[in-house]
């Protein structure tokens, strides 16, 4: 049987990553649970968290949707830039530049 002090430990998962974590982080992590639940325990926190989760969603969805778009107008765009067609091709060099010269918000 080997008893070496570097042998992972069967009955405890996560025991040897455990076991070199700084004292300090493991008290924070435990500190940060039980806040966590004894926030989720109380219901003013309840409607406050349920808020937040909403607003989080909204902030998921918008995100999304103009992500797509953004990428429908870029290729757009720049199947535009391709086109042999001079007027297109000019008006696609115009709105890209256009858009390029305004900052990033």
């Amino acid at each position: 049987m080997n008893t070496s002090k570097n042998s992972k430990s069967r009955f405890i998962p996560f025991s040897d990553c455990i076991s070199r974590m700084p004292v300090w982080l493991l008290a924070a992590v435990i500190l940060g649970l039980i806040f966590l639940w004894k926030t989720t325990q109380n219901a003013e926190y309840s409607v406050i968290l349920s808020a937040v989760a909403k607003g989080i969603k909204t902030t998921v969805w918008v995100s999304a949707v103009s992500y797509f778009f953004a990428l429908l107008l870029g290729l757009l765009f720049g199947l535009m830039k391709t086109s042999s067609l001079r007027v297109i091709r000019e008006a696609a060099s115009f709105i890209l530049k256009l858009s390029a010269a305004f900052p990033c918000l």
